[in-house]
C-alpha cells in the first residue's frame, strides 16, 4: 500500500539528547559534591549540600529515561529549591566558599530550568504531531479512515432526519499497473496529485479522506442527490487532466460510487452502498460515476461469480475462436481474418463477448485471456498456411487491450508466440480502439516496439472517439478500420460524405483502410465506388469456425482452377 510503508515514527534524537545532557548535569553535580567531600573538614551542612547536588543530577537523568518519565515533573525543582536554600544559609553564615559555591549552583540551576522548559516545548510539539498522525494520512496529508469515520458520523448525527448526506467512494482504475511498471515512487507522486485535485473539486465544508492504497472517499454534507452526482462528475473532470509524476505523464481514470443518505442513517451502511456503486462503475468500464440503487449488490455478485468462472474457462478449454473474413471489395476474395473469442459455458451455453470481456478487463483476466487468443489464432494461421500456402488468409487480426499493452512483458510474449508458431510478424495485425490508445499513456511506446518487429497496428472503430486527428498524428498505426456506424447510416448524404472524408485522410497519411459492418450488397458497392479496397461484415460472412474458413479457402481454390 503506497505511503503506508513509511512508518509513523517520532524523532528519537530529543530523548537521546536529553539523556546526554542529564548525564552531563549528573557528572557536573557529582563533581560539585566531590569538591566538598574531598575537603579535609566536612560538616553536616556541606554533606547535605553534596547529597542534594547528587540527587539533583540523578533526577535530571531519571526524567530523561523513558522508564522513569512518570516521576513527578516538580521533583527536579524540589531538589533545586533544597540546594538553593542551603546556599542561602551558607551565605547568611558568611562561609568563605559561599560566593563561588552559589555561582556554580546558580549556573546549574539555570541549566536545569532551561532544560525543563525545552523538554516541555518539545513534548508539546511531539504531542501535536502524534495527534495529527493519528488522524491523517502520512503520504497525502488527507484525513485517514479514523477521522473520516468520525466526520461522517458527525454529519449523520447532526440536524434532523431530512438533512441529506452523500458519500462518494473513489478508486483509481489500473493504479496497480502504474506501481508495477513505473515503481511505487511514481505511484506515490500520483496519489499526492490526486489528493490535491480532489480537494480542489469539492466545497470548503466537505471532507476528502484517503482510506488506503488508491482508494479515496468524500463526505458531501447537506447536498441533494442531483448535486452530489454533479460533484462526483466534477471530480472525474478534475482527475482527467494528465498528471506528470516524476517525469512520467500519466492519464488518471477513476471509478466513483455514490451513496445518498440522510442524517440518522448508519455510517457503515452508507459506505457499504458507496462501495457497491463504485464496483458497479468499474463493471461499466471504469472512469465514470454510479449511484447506488436497490438490487445493485446482486448484480455485482453475479458479475464477480462470472469472473471466477471465466478464470476456470481459460484453463479448462471452454474458450474457442471464430474468424470473420476480411475480403477484397473488388473480387470478394479472402484476404485476412479477424480472430474473435467465444465462451462455451457448461451451463449457460455460449456467452457473448460483450458479457465476459468487460469482466476480464476489470479483473485483470484480460491478460491471460489475450495471451490465449493470440497463441490459438497464430497456431490456426500456421496450420492454414501449412495446408494451403498462399491461399491461406494473408493477415491475422487480433484485438488487444490497454491492460495487455501496459504489461511490461507483453512485447516479449508476442515475440515468443510468433517464434513458437512460426507465423511471420508481418502476417499479424494487432487492433486497438481509440479508447485503448488514449488510456495507454507512456505504454504507447510498446506499439513502436511491435512495429519494429514487423507487426502491423490497426486503429479499430475509427471515427467514434473524440481525439481522432490527434491520435493519427501521435499513434504509430498502419491501418484504420472504419466504424460500422459510417457504413450503415440511413442519411444518404452523410453516409457517403464521412467514408469519403476518411479515405481522403487515410490516403493523405498513407494508411490502409478496412470498412467494418458491411451488411448489404449496396453498402459494399458504395464503399468500392468511394475507393475502399477491403471490408468485413455479415454481407460477406459471419464469424466462422476454423473448419468453415477452410471450406471457404477450398471453394476459392476450386473456383480459381475452374
Amino acid at each position: 500500500m503506497n505511503g503506508e510503508a513509511t512508518a509513523r515514527r517520532t524523532d528519537a534524537r530529543p530523548p537521546l539528547r536529553f539523556g546526554l545532557d542529564g548525564l552531563t548535569l549528573l557528572l557536573a553535580t557529582t563533581a560539585f559534591a566531590w569538591h566538598f567531600v574531598a575537603r579535609p573538614v566536612m560538616d553536616a551542612r556541606f554533606s547535605a549540600l553534596a547529597v542534594f547536588a547528587v540527587l539533583f543530577g540523578v533526577v535530571a537523568v531519571c526524567r530523561a529515561a523513558p522508564a522513569l518519565r512518570r516521576l513527578p515533573t516538580w521533583l527536579p525543582y524540589l531538589a533545586l529549591a533544597a540546594v538553593d536554600a542551603l546556599l542561602l544559609f551558607l551565605i547568611a553564615q558568611g562561609h568563605a566558599d559561599a560566593l563561588p559555591t552559589a555561582g556554580v549552583a546558580v549556573v546549574l540551576t539555570g541549566l536545569i530550568v532551561a532544560r525543563q522548559r525545552t523538554v516541555f516545548r518539545e513534548n508539546a510539539s511531539l504531542a501535536a504531531r502524534l495527534d495529527h498522525g493519528a488522524t491523517h494520512d502520512t503520504l497525502t496529508g488527507l484525513p485517514n479512515r479514523a477521522l473520516f469515520t468520525e466526520r461522517l458520523g458527525a454529519a449523520l448525527s447532526a440536524g434532523d432526519r431530512d438533512t441529506p448526506v452523500s458519500v462518494a467512494l473513489i478508486d483509481l482504475d489500473d493504479f496497480k499497473t502504474v506501481n508495477d511498471t513505473l515503481g511505487h515512487g511514481v505511484g506515490d507522486a500520483l496519489l499526492v496529485v490526486v489528493a490535491d485535485r480532489l480537494n480542489g473539486a469539492i466545497r470548503a465544508g466537505d471532507t476528502v479522506a484517503r482510506l488506503g492504497g488508491d482508494e479515496f472517499v468524500v463526505v458531501l454534507e447537506d447536498i441533494d442527490a442531483e448535486a452530489a452526482e454533479a460533484a462526483a462528475h466534477r471530480m472525474i473532470e478534475a482527475l482527467a487532466e494528465p498528471v506528470v509524476a516524476e517525469g512520467h505523464e500519466l492519464l488518471v481514470r477513476a471509478s466513483i460510487g455514490l451513496a445518498n443518505g440522510h442524517s440518522g442513517q448508519d455510517a457503515a451502511d452508507l459506505l457499504r452502498r458507496a462501495d457497491i456503486a463504485m464496483y458497479a462503475a468499474k463493471h461499466d468500464g471504469g472512469s465514470g460515476v454510479q449511484s447506488y440503487r436497490d438490487g445493485m449488490a446482486v448484480a455485482i455478485a453475479d458479475t464477480a461469480g462470472l469472473g471466477a468462472q471465466l478464470q476456470h474457462a481459460i484453463t479448462d478449454g471452454q474458450l474457442f475462436l471464430q474468424y470473420q473474413p476480411i475480403v477484397a471489395l473488388g473480387t470478394g476474395r479472402l484476404r485476412g481474418v479477424e480472430a474473435l473469442v467465444r465462451w462455451a459455458h457448461p451451463e449457460r451455453g455460449v456467452v457473448p463477448p460483450v458479457e465476459f470481456v468487460p469482466v476480464a478487463e476489470r479483473t485483470g483476466l484480460i491478460v491471460p485471456l489475450g495471451d490465449w487468443v493470440l497463441r490459438e489464432a497464430c497456431r490456426q494461421l500456421a496450420a492454414w498456411r501449412d495446408e494451403h500456402g498462399d491461399r491461406a488468409p494473408g493477415v491475422l487480426n487480433v484485438n488487444v487491450s490497454a491492460r495487455q499493452l501496459r504489461e511490461a512483458g507483453f512485447v516479449d510474449r508476442v515475440a515468443a508466440i510468433l517464434d513458437e508458431t512460426g507465423v511471420p510478424a508481418h502476417r499479424l495485425t494487432l487492433e486497438i480502439t481509440e479508447s485503448t490508445a488514449v488510456a495507454l499513456g507512456e505504454a504507447v511506446t510498446r506499439l513502436d516496439d511491435l512495429r519494429r518487429m514487423g507487426i502491423r497496428i490497426a486503429l479499430d472503430d475509427f471515427g467514434t472517439g473524440q481525439s481522432t486527428l490527434t491520435l493519427l498524428h501521435e499513434l504509430p498505426v498502419d491501418q484504420l478500420k472504419l466504424d460500422r456506424s459510417f457504413t450503415q447510416g440511413t442519411d444518404t448524404g452523410r453516409r457517403d460524405t464521412m467514408p469519403a472524408a476518411v479515405i481522403a485522410l487515410a490516403d493523405a497519411v498513407g494508411l490502409d483502410l478496412v470498412a467494418e459492418g458491411v451488411e448489404t450488397g449496396d453498402q459494399a458497392a458504395r464503399l468500392a465506388e468511394l475507393g475502399y479496397q477491403h471490408a468485413q461484415g455479415y454481407h460477406f460472412a459471419r464469424p466462422l469456425p476454423a473448419a468453415a474458413v477452410r471450406e471457404l479457402m477450398v471453394r476459392e481454390l476450386a473456383a480459381a482452377d475452374s
